[in-house]
Formats: structure tokens, C-alpha cells, sequence
């Protein structure tokens, strides 16, 4: 199973630098994705997933091992200040 985002971890540096929350700094979405669907965008930052807290990529695939393709999960987003929860249908890694 795939949200359909790529991202790596946020230094502490920038978490505090740049006050930003823990979390997985998405670098890109892909076009096609539910993750795109509901509005999330590049430099946005991926804070948790079904109440998982996520720090690393590796965090996100622990996480989404656990599911099948087709399910939904609760995202929460961080992007300028705000954090937002969405419902996310999980689709087919495409490797």
C-alpha cells in the first residue's frame, strides 16, 4: 500500500530554526494520488498516520505495511501554521 508521497525527515535544525513540527517533510506527490485528490502538496509535512506519529520514511512504510491496498487512513498535515486531518484511501505502491 502507497499514500502516494515521498518525503524525508526534518533536521532539528529546521524543526527549530523554522518552527516547525516532528514530522516527514513531503518532497513530492504523486500526481494521481488520493494524497493529491485531497489537497496535500509538495513542502507540506506528514505529522501522523492513524495516530502513529511519523519522523521517517521508514516510519511511514512500518505504518503502512499494516494496511491494504484500498484502505483508508487519518492523516494529520502540518503546512503554514495549521495542522489538518484527512482521510486518505490507500492505493498500490507502484515501485
Amino acid at each position: 500500500p502507497d499514500l502516494g508521497i515521498e518525503g524525508e525527515s526534518l533536521s532539528t535544525f529546521y524543526q527549530h530554526y523554522y518552527r516547525l513540527p516532528e514530522g516527514l517533510y513531503i518532497t513530492a506527490v504523486d500526481p494521481g494520488s488520493d494524497a493529491a485528490a485531497k489537497g496535500i502538496e509538495r513542502g507540506d509535512i506528514l505529522i501522523s498516520v492513524n495516530d502513529t506519529h511519523i519522523t521517517s520514511a521508514d516510519a511511514l512504510r512500518t505504518v503502512l505495511y499494516n494496511c491494504q491496498v484500498g484502505d483508508t487512513v487519518t492523516a494529520v498535515v502540518y503546512r503554514s501554521g495549521y495542522q489538518y486531518q484527512l482521510e486518505l484511501t490507500l492505493a498500490e505502491e507502484k515501485g
